[in-house]
Protein backbone atom coordinates (compact mmCIF):
# COMPACT_ATOMS: atom_id res chain seq x y z
CA UNK A 1 0.00 0.00 0.00
CA UNK A 2 0.95 3.57 -0.42
CA UNK A 3 0.07 5.31 2.64
CA UNK A 4 1.76 3.64 5.71
CA UNK A 5 -1.12 5.08 8.17
CA UNK A 6 -4.36 4.73 6.65
CA UNK A 7 -6.19 5.10 9.54
CA UNK A 8 -4.55 8.37 10.24
CA UNK A 9 -5.43 9.77 6.52
CA UNK A 10 -9.05 8.68 6.87
CA UNK A 11 -9.85 10.42 10.35
CA UNK A 12 -7.94 13.67 8.25
CA UNK A 13 -9.95 13.22 5.44
CA UNK A 14 -13.51 12.61 7.12
CA UNK A 15 -13.07 15.25 9.52
CA UNK A 16 -13.65 18.35 7.27
CA UNK A 17 -17.52 16.79 7.41
CA UNK A 18 -19.58 18.74 10.19
CA UNK A 19 -21.95 16.37 10.94
CA UNK A 20 -20.79 13.51 13.59
CA UNK A 21 -23.10 10.81 12.48
CA UNK A 22 -22.28 11.85 8.53
CA UNK A 23 -18.41 11.75 9.55
CA UNK A 24 -18.53 8.39 11.10
CA UNK A 25 -20.53 6.48 8.61
CA UNK A 26 -17.85 8.11 5.77
CA UNK A 27 -15.25 6.92 8.03
CA UNK A 28 -16.71 2.89 7.74
CA UNK A 29 -16.92 3.14 4.10
CA UNK A 30 -13.42 4.76 4.02
CA UNK A 31 -11.76 1.73 6.17
CA UNK A 32 -14.14 -0.49 4.14
CA UNK A 33 -11.82 0.39 1.06
CA UNK A 34 -8.80 0.21 2.91
CA UNK A 35 -9.47 -3.13 3.95
CA UNK A 36 -10.58 -3.99 0.63
CA UNK A 37 -7.95 -2.73 -0.95
CA UNK A 38 -4.97 -4.42 1.50
CA UNK A 39 -7.00 -8.14 0.96
CA UNK A 40 -6.46 -7.76 -2.61
CA UNK A 41 -3.02 -6.49 -2.32
CA UNK A 42 -2.55 -9.62 -0.61
CA UNK A 43 -4.15 -11.84 -2.49
CA UNK A 44 -2.08 -10.36 -5.47
CA UNK A 45 1.45 -10.89 -4.06
CA UNK A 46 0.63 -14.03 -2.90
CA UNK A 47 -0.59 -15.41 -6.82
CA UNK A 48 2.51 -13.06 -8.11
CA UNK A 49 4.99 -14.92 -5.60
CA UNK A 50 8.25 -16.44 -6.89
CA UNK A 51 9.02 -20.22 -5.54
CA UNK A 52 11.92 -20.63 -7.46
CA UNK A 53 14.47 -19.79 -10.03
CA UNK A 54 12.23 -21.69 -12.48
CA UNK A 55 9.30 -20.27 -12.36
CA UNK A 56 7.59 -18.03 -15.40
CA UNK A 57 8.17 -14.83 -15.41
CA UNK A 58 7.59 -11.37 -16.99
CA UNK A 59 9.36 -7.99 -16.72
CA UNK A 60 8.68 -5.34 -18.33
CA UNK A 61 11.44 -2.74 -18.45
CA UNK A 62 10.67 1.19 -19.03
CA UNK A 63 12.57 2.49 -22.11
CA UNK A 64 14.21 5.70 -22.62
CA UNK A 65 16.29 8.36 -23.00
CA UNK A 66 18.65 8.51 -26.76
CA UNK A 67 20.37 4.95 -28.45
CA UNK A 68 23.21 4.39 -24.75
CA UNK A 69 20.19 4.15 -22.68
CA UNK A 70 18.73 2.04 -24.48
CA UNK A 71 21.20 -0.37 -24.84
CA UNK A 72 21.34 -0.13 -21.59
CA UNK A 73 17.92 -1.41 -20.64
CA UNK A 74 18.76 -4.02 -23.25
CA UNK A 75 21.72 -5.61 -21.19
CA UNK A 76 19.49 -5.34 -18.04
CA UNK A 77 16.77 -7.22 -19.77
CA UNK A 78 19.62 -9.77 -21.27
CA UNK A 79 21.11 -9.91 -17.86
CA UNK A 80 18.18 -11.17 -16.49
CA UNK A 81 17.73 -13.96 -19.15
CA UNK A 82 21.06 -15.29 -17.93
CA UNK A 83 19.86 -15.29 -14.45
CA UNK A 84 16.53 -17.10 -14.55
CA UNK A 85 14.66 -19.64 -16.77
CA UNK A 86 11.36 -19.40 -18.52
CA UNK A 87 11.46 -15.09 -18.28
CA UNK A 88 10.13 -13.17 -20.93
CA UNK A 89 11.18 -9.60 -21.02
CA UNK A 90 9.49 -6.69 -22.59
CA UNK A 91 9.89 -3.20 -22.95
CA UNK A 92 7.93 -0.47 -22.88
CA UNK A 93 8.82 2.46 -25.73
CA UNK A 94 5.88 4.85 -24.30
CA UNK A 95 8.54 7.48 -23.53
CA UNK A 96 9.79 7.38 -27.16
CA UNK A 97 6.10 7.62 -28.66
CA UNK A 98 4.61 10.39 -26.31
CA UNK A 99 7.63 12.63 -25.80
CA UNK A 100 11.09 11.22 -26.96
CA UNK A 101 13.18 14.64 -26.31
CA UNK A 102 16.35 15.19 -24.40
CA UNK A 103 16.84 17.15 -21.23
CA UNK A 104 15.59 20.80 -23.14
CA UNK A 105 12.54 19.35 -24.95
CA UNK A 106 14.64 19.74 -28.06
CA UNK A 107 16.27 16.84 -29.67
CA UNK A 108 14.76 13.61 -30.76
CA UNK A 109 15.09 10.02 -28.98
CA UNK A 110 13.36 7.63 -30.74
CA UNK A 111 13.53 4.32 -30.01
CA UNK A 112 16.21 2.93 -32.53
CA UNK A 113 17.18 -0.48 -31.23
CA UNK A 114 15.03 -2.34 -33.81
CA UNK A 115 16.07 -0.59 -36.39
CA UNK A 116 19.84 -0.60 -35.62
CA UNK A 117 19.81 -4.26 -35.10
CA UNK A 118 16.54 -5.78 -37.14
CA UNK A 119 17.06 -9.36 -36.43
CA UNK A 120 17.56 -8.51 -32.36
CA UNK A 121 15.16 -10.52 -29.58
CA UNK A 122 13.12 -7.40 -28.69
CA UNK A 123 9.36 -7.80 -27.80
CA UNK A 124 7.69 -4.51 -27.53
CA UNK A 125 4.41 -4.41 -24.67
CA UNK A 126 1.54 -3.68 -25.30
CA UNK A 127 -0.66 -0.63 -24.06
CA UNK A 128 -2.88 -3.27 -22.44
CA UNK A 129 0.11 -4.82 -20.29
CA UNK A 130 2.08 -1.67 -19.53
CA UNK A 131 -1.39 -0.34 -17.71
CA UNK A 132 -1.73 -3.20 -15.70
CA UNK A 133 1.57 -4.27 -15.05
CA UNK A 134 2.23 -0.50 -13.86
CA UNK A 135 -0.76 -0.87 -11.44
CA UNK A 136 -0.32 -4.39 -10.15
CA UNK A 137 3.34 -5.19 -10.12
CA UNK A 138 5.37 -1.69 -10.59
CA UNK A 139 9.05 -1.26 -8.70
CA UNK A 140 10.83 1.74 -8.88
CA UNK A 141 13.31 2.39 -6.18
CA UNK A 142 16.48 4.84 -5.86
CA UNK A 143 18.68 5.60 -9.48
CA UNK A 144 20.63 3.05 -10.10
CA UNK A 145 19.22 0.48 -8.00
CA UNK A 146 19.31 -3.65 -7.61
CA UNK A 147 16.41 -6.01 -8.77
CA UNK A 148 17.66 -9.35 -7.53
CA UNK A 149 15.65 -9.37 -4.52
CA UNK A 150 12.59 -8.61 -6.23
CA UNK A 151 12.52 -10.89 -9.36
CA UNK A 152 14.03 -13.78 -6.50
CA UNK A 153 10.19 -12.85 -5.08
CA UNK A 154 8.08 -11.50 -7.68
CA UNK A 155 6.98 -13.73 -11.22
CA UNK A 156 5.85 -10.42 -12.76
CA UNK A 157 7.74 -6.97 -12.82
CA UNK A 158 7.42 -3.47 -14.32
CA UNK A 159 10.60 -2.28 -13.55
CA UNK A 160 10.25 1.73 -13.18
CA UNK A 161 13.70 3.94 -13.25
CA UNK A 162 17.44 2.94 -13.52
CA UNK A 163 17.91 -0.14 -12.41
CA UNK A 164 21.17 -2.47 -11.94
CA UNK A 165 21.67 -5.42 -14.23
CA UNK A 166 22.41 -8.87 -12.53
CA UNK A 167 25.56 -10.20 -12.63
CA UNK A 168 25.89 -11.38 -16.38
CA UNK A 169 28.26 -12.85 -19.15
CA UNK A 170 29.23 -9.26 -20.78
CA UNK A 171 30.48 -10.53 -24.08
CA UNK A 172 27.84 -12.83 -24.44
CA UNK A 173 25.42 -10.35 -24.76
CA UNK A 174 27.62 -8.19 -27.00
CA UNK A 175 28.27 -11.01 -29.85
CA UNK A 176 24.34 -10.12 -30.63
CA UNK A 177 25.08 -6.67 -30.82
CA UNK A 178 27.31 -7.29 -34.36
CA UNK A 179 27.96 -3.37 -35.60
CA UNK A 180 29.53 -4.71 -38.76
CA UNK A 181 26.97 -7.28 -39.45
CA UNK A 182 24.15 -4.74 -38.81
CA UNK A 183 25.95 -1.47 -39.99
CA UNK A 184 28.38 -2.22 -42.39
CA UNK A 185 26.37 -2.68 -45.56
CA UNK A 186 24.16 0.23 -44.80
CA UNK A 187 26.88 2.85 -44.85
CA UNK A 188 26.26 4.83 -48.26
CA UNK A 189 27.47 8.66 -49.07
CA UNK A 190 29.86 10.46 -46.34
CA UNK A 191 29.43 7.90 -43.59
CA UNK A 192 30.59 5.44 -46.41
CA UNK A 193 33.98 7.73 -47.12
CA UNK A 194 34.80 8.66 -43.53
CA UNK A 195 34.50 5.02 -42.52
CA UNK A 196 36.86 4.06 -45.20
CA UNK A 197 39.00 7.21 -44.20
CA UNK A 198 38.99 5.68 -40.29
CA UNK A 199 39.32 2.09 -40.78
CA UNK A 200 42.51 2.72 -43.42
CA UNK A 201 44.22 5.61 -41.20
CA UNK A 202 47.03 3.99 -39.47
CA UNK A 203 45.95 6.52 -36.11
CA UNK A 204 42.72 7.21 -36.66
CA UNK A 205 41.11 9.49 -33.56
CA UNK A 206 37.64 9.70 -32.92
CA UNK A 207 36.53 12.69 -31.02
CA UNK A 208 33.01 12.76 -29.83
CA UNK A 209 31.54 16.01 -28.38
CA UNK A 210 28.15 16.90 -26.57
CA UNK A 211 26.67 19.58 -27.09
CA UNK A 212 22.58 20.00 -27.04
CA UNK A 213 21.48 19.47 -23.19
CA UNK A 214 25.06 19.31 -22.20
CA UNK A 215 23.75 22.37 -19.36
CA UNK A 216 21.23 19.78 -17.66
CA UNK A 217 23.72 16.95 -18.27
CA UNK A 218 25.10 15.62 -14.85
CA UNK A 219 28.36 15.01 -16.35
CA UNK A 220 29.01 18.79 -17.42
CA UNK A 221 29.88 19.38 -13.70
CA UNK A 222 33.68 18.17 -14.54
CA UNK A 223 33.53 20.80 -16.07
CA UNK A 224 32.05 22.86 -13.50
CA UNK A 225 29.33 23.57 -16.21
CA UNK A 226 31.92 25.93 -18.18
CA UNK A 227 32.19 25.91 -21.91
CA UNK A 228 35.64 27.50 -21.83
CA UNK A 229 36.83 24.59 -19.38
CA UNK A 230 35.30 22.17 -21.92
CA UNK A 231 36.99 23.96 -25.25
CA UNK A 232 40.22 24.13 -22.95
CA UNK A 233 40.31 20.51 -21.93
CA UNK A 234 39.11 19.30 -25.73
CA UNK A 235 41.96 21.27 -27.65
CA UNK A 236 44.22 19.21 -24.54
CA UNK A 237 43.63 16.34 -25.34
CA UNK A 238 43.88 16.69 -29.05
CA UNK A 239 47.36 18.18 -28.51
CA UNK A 240 47.97 15.31 -26.20
CA UNK A 241 46.95 12.85 -28.17
CA UNK A 242 49.38 13.89 -30.55
CA UNK A 243 52.18 13.59 -28.38
CA UNK A 244 51.28 10.21 -27.72
CA UNK A 245 51.04 8.74 -31.18
CA UNK A 246 54.18 9.96 -32.51
CA UNK A 247 56.14 9.85 -35.09
CA UNK A 248 52.76 8.73 -36.64
CA UNK A 249 50.74 11.86 -37.62
CA UNK A 250 46.90 11.53 -36.59
CA UNK A 251 44.10 12.43 -38.35
CA UNK A 252 41.38 13.37 -36.08
CA UNK A 253 37.48 12.23 -37.25
CA UNK A 254 34.75 14.40 -34.98
CA UNK A 255 31.24 13.66 -34.22
CA UNK A 256 28.55 15.75 -32.42
CA UNK A 257 25.48 16.30 -31.72
CA UNK A 258 25.90 20.02 -32.79
CA UNK A 259 28.81 20.43 -35.53
CA UNK A 260 27.97 23.79 -36.03
CA UNK A 261 29.22 24.94 -32.51
CA UNK A 262 32.48 22.61 -33.07
CA UNK A 263 33.25 24.18 -36.07
CA UNK A 264 32.91 27.75 -34.79
CA UNK A 265 34.71 26.63 -31.57
CA UNK A 266 37.16 24.22 -31.89
CA UNK A 267 37.68 23.04 -35.76
CA UNK A 268 37.99 26.96 -36.32
CA UNK A 269 40.92 27.48 -33.59
CA UNK A 270 43.14 24.05 -34.56
CA UNK A 271 46.86 24.70 -35.64
CA UNK A 272 47.35 24.22 -38.81
CA UNK A 273 49.22 21.09 -38.70
CA UNK A 274 46.19 19.67 -37.73
CA UNK A 275 44.51 16.86 -39.60
CA UNK A 276 41.06 16.50 -39.29
CA UNK A 277 37.08 16.19 -40.83
CA UNK A 278 34.05 15.53 -39.07
CA UNK A 279 31.02 13.72 -39.43
CA UNK A 280 28.17 15.36 -40.98
CA UNK A 281 25.30 12.92 -39.93
CA UNK A 282 22.58 15.44 -39.50
CA UNK A 283 20.07 12.44 -39.18
CA UNK A 284 19.27 12.76 -35.63
CA UNK A 285 17.12 9.50 -36.37
CA UNK A 286 20.40 7.59 -37.07
CA UNK A 287 22.61 8.44 -34.25
CA UNK A 288 23.84 4.47 -34.10
CA UNK A 289 26.12 5.34 -37.56
CA UNK A 290 27.76 7.51 -35.22
CA UNK A 291 28.26 5.25 -32.65
CA UNK A 292 29.71 2.40 -35.59
CA UNK A 293 32.14 4.97 -37.26
CA UNK A 294 33.83 5.59 -33.86
CA UNK A 295 34.04 2.37 -32.83
CA UNK A 296 36.15 1.88 -35.59
CA UNK A 297 38.76 4.63 -35.19
CA UNK A 298 42.30 2.99 -34.06
CA UNK A 299 41.95 5.78 -30.82
CA UNK A 300 39.67 7.99 -28.45
CA UNK A 301 38.71 10.87 -27.10
CA UNK A 302 35.94 11.34 -24.65
CA UNK A 303 33.88 14.42 -23.21
CA UNK A 304 30.89 13.62 -21.34
CA UNK A 305 27.66 11.27 -21.66
CA UNK A 306 27.54 7.87 -22.19
CA UNK A 307 27.42 7.79 -25.79
CA UNK A 308 31.07 7.57 -26.33
CA UNK A 309 31.92 4.93 -24.15
CA UNK A 310 29.30 2.88 -25.79
CA UNK A 311 31.30 3.26 -29.09
CA UNK A 312 34.18 2.29 -26.92
CA UNK A 313 32.07 -0.69 -25.90
CA UNK A 314 32.47 -1.79 -29.59
CA UNK A 315 36.04 -0.98 -30.81
CA UNK A 316 37.77 -4.04 -31.64
CA UNK A 317 41.68 -1.85 -31.59
CA UNK A 318 43.77 -4.00 -28.98
CA UNK A 319 45.68 -1.09 -28.86
CA UNK A 320 43.38 1.59 -28.31
CA UNK A 321 44.62 4.68 -26.77
CA UNK A 322 41.66 6.53 -24.92
CA UNK A 323 41.60 9.94 -22.95
CA UNK A 324 38.69 11.20 -21.18
CA UNK A 325 38.25 13.55 -18.78
CA UNK A 326 39.13 11.17 -16.09
CA UNK A 327 42.31 10.27 -17.13
CA UNK A 328 43.79 13.26 -19.14
CA UNK A 329 45.83 14.60 -16.11
CA UNK A 330 47.17 11.28 -15.69
CA UNK A 331 48.02 10.33 -18.64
Amino acid sequence: MLYKNYTDLVNKLVWIIPKKSKRDNMRNILNDIVNTAYKVEYLMNKNNSAESDKDERTIIIWQSDGFTGQLGKYFIGESIKQNYDNVRIKYDITWHLNWGKDALGKEKRIFDLTNCFPDLDIEIATKDEIEMYKRLFYVKDETWYPIDNYIKKMKNIYLDGYPLPLNHDFEKIKEKLDLDKHLLHRLEGDNLVIHNEIINHPASVAVHIRRGDIKAHGGFAVFKNNDSIYKEYIFKSIYLMIEKLKPIKPKFFFFSNDMNWVKNNILINLKKEVEYTYSNNDNKDTVYFDMYLMSSSKHMIFTIGAFSKAAYMFNKNKNIIVISPDNINSL
